[in-house]
């Protein structure tokens, strides 16, 4: 018997718990502000269809579609090639294509915007260069589609080969010894069992790309759905009509997205536990990997060796490169950034605390079989579904109903705002913390329980080191996302100086040249990239490390009878 059966009602309370926690904090809030939005009666459905019919909104929703395709497109074009190349390469060109794909993460990609931006005005002011005259940004649906490609390829490229790494290669390896030729093998072994892998990481690409409200805006693009949102709610407050319409149609967008996609969202690939991180022997030679390592390290390291440019470079009028580097002025910026930055960090590791918890209480609950327990993951899952700004959206309107009792409390802002970071991460969150639970269930807690070690302290003694690491990463993920998270802030947050995403992009779109601007995105994408670092440092380390068989454990040995 694996576990004890007097355990089960604590499952069941905890699964009620979470199933309460969800219904509060993500349905209840939905629910009644579409239930406000929504029209009543013959004439309400009436304005609604005539909106709908609007030709302005229909550009709108179609140009804010055509954007995510595309730049799901080009991220694939780049990202499936690379995928190929890391599980078919040698070491040392595996590592290097999974950095150069981990650097796109690091640099939001409102930073990225701001950083074409510039090298476009530092183009136009030089005619050194006659291909780069006159090149305009502002508006310009490809350079926004470009920066998205660039930002989002990382989850194609890592869940992809995430994807491949899992394929038993002894299947392709029996049908070539049938007499199967290479490509009868990819198209009828390689390709459908990686293809959930790469939906996944498509899945999310768009997803991410329809809820973000920063990087059009940066570049001077508001006729999209994000953004639409943002904007309307400043002018005109949630009593406009136009605003509850582009908030329902990005919500059935996203939900359209998920639920095509839904069979391979439920279950993200990765790494079994019996066949850890490995991969296919090296068939890729030299000549043909540096090439395409050399164009993505180029096109993944050009956003930050720009932004570093744009940090210390001094007197751009000479030419494309600015004409000295100088670090003056970066004492002041820091000493006038630190207290901005203090808040955000703090908040950040509230985020990050909440992410936690809120993880951890899921998988918990997610982890045993029963009704409710299919019920919590099924909730927990349809969180791909809901955009973050909708979801800021909706606590936007419960905080109206709220204003009464808790009036002038600015801590509720920032408690809704921890609570839409904590939500976005929970799918991913409470897959990494479930796997590992069914890792230790099936390890080191049953060798324990057969036994007869009970008790919590003992259970603490076991499980709580060998968790150590994966809280650690989900901790690391909530505070990068916490940090970076721009949509929602611009939501529901007026203040240009807090959080610190926010006083950042208000500062990179008042000076589009260098200066104190860039040098604060600087220490943002630093801090991003340090706490992203050490997270995939944890995962690598844990997914090289063999599992441990349950009879050399220590902390099992010492609690036998």
């Amino acid at each position: 018997m694996i576990e004890p059966q007097q355990r089960s009602w604590k499952s069941g309370s905890l699964a009620l718990l979470q199933l309460v926690t969800f219904l509060l904090l993500v349905l209840a809030p939905l629910v009644m502000l579409f239930a406000d939005m929504l029209p009543v009666g013959s004439t309400g459905l009436d304005t609604a269809r005539s909106l709908l019919r609007d030709q302005p909104l229909q550009q709108i929703i179609l140009r804010t579609l055509a954007v995510a395709l595309l730049a799901c497109g080009l991220a694939s074009i780049l990202a499936i090639p690379a995928a190929f190349l890391v599980v078919r390469s040698s070491t040392p060109v595996r590592i290097l294509v999974q950095i150069i794909g981990f650097l796109p993460l690091t640099m939001p990609p409102f930073i990225s915007a701001a950083v074409l931006k510039h090298f476009a005005l530092v183009a136009e002011n030089t005619g050194g260069i006659p291909l780069l005259t006159g090149l305009n940004l502002h508006g310009n649906n490809i350079a926004l589609i470009l920066v998205f490609a660039l930002h989002y390829l990382p989850f194609i490229l890592f869940s992809l080969t995430a994807g491949l790494t899992d394929i038993d290669r002894s299947l392709a390896e029996s049908a070539r010894n049938l007499g199967a030729g290479r490509l009868f093998a990819w198209r009828r072994i390689t390709l459908p069992l990686a293809t959930p892998a790469y939906v996944v990481g498509a899945a999310l690409v768009i997803l991410r790309i329809l809820e973000d409200v920063g990087t059009p805006l940066m570049l001077g693009i508001d006729g999209m759905l994000a953004p639409q949102i943002v904007m309307r709610l400043g002018v005109a407050g949630l009593a406009d009509p136009l605003l509850n319409i582009s908030a329902l149609v990005l919500l059935a967008a996203s939900v359209t997205v998920a639920a095509l996609a839904w069979s391979a969202l439920v279950a993200p690939p990765g790494p079994s536990g019996l066949k850890p991180c490995t991969g296919s022997p090296p068939r890729v030679g030299m000549i043909f990997s540096l090439p395409l390592v050399f164009a993505l390290g180029m096109l993944a390291l050009a956003p930050h060796v720009w932004l570093l440019l744009m940090s210390f470079g001094r007197d751009w009028s000479t030419g494309l490169l600015p004409g000295h580097l100088t670090i003056d002025g970066l004492q002041l910026t820091l000493s006038a950034t630190l207290p901005i930055l203090s808040d955000t960090l703090s908040y950040a590791a509230g985020a990050g605390l909440l992410t936690l918890m809120v993880s951890a209480a899921f998988a918990a609950s997610t982890g045993r079989n029963g009704q409710v327990t299919r019920v919590i993951r099924f909730a927990s899952n349809t969180l791909f579904a809901v955009p973050g700004i909708v979801l800021a959206l909706a606590y936007v309107h419960a905080q109206g109903l709220l204003d009464g009792p808790f009036a002038g409390w600015s801590g509720l802002t920032w408690l809704a705002l921890m609570l839409v970071v904590a939500f976005k991460q929970l799918p991913l969150a409470r897959h990494l913390v479930a796997r590992r639970l069914r890792e230790l269930h099936s390890g080191d807690m049953e060798s324990a329980y057969n036994l007869g070690t009970t008790g919590f302290a003992a259970e603490l003694r076991i499980a709580l080191p060998s968790l150590a690491a994966i809280f650690s990463i989900v901790f690391l993920i909530g505070f990068a996302a916490a940090m970076v998270e721009l949509s929602a802030v611009l939501l529901l947050f007026q203040d240009p100086q807090a959080p610190f995403a926010l006083h950042l992009f208000r500062s990179l779109q008042a000076s589009p040249v260098a200066g104190n601007a860039a040098m604060q995105g600087l220490l943002l994408v630093t801090l991003n990239a340090a706490a992203l670092l050490l997270a995939f440092g944890l995962l690598r380390r844990r997914c090289q490390r063999p599992l441990e068989s349950p009879a050399h454990n220590p902390a099992v040995v010492r609690k036998a009878p």
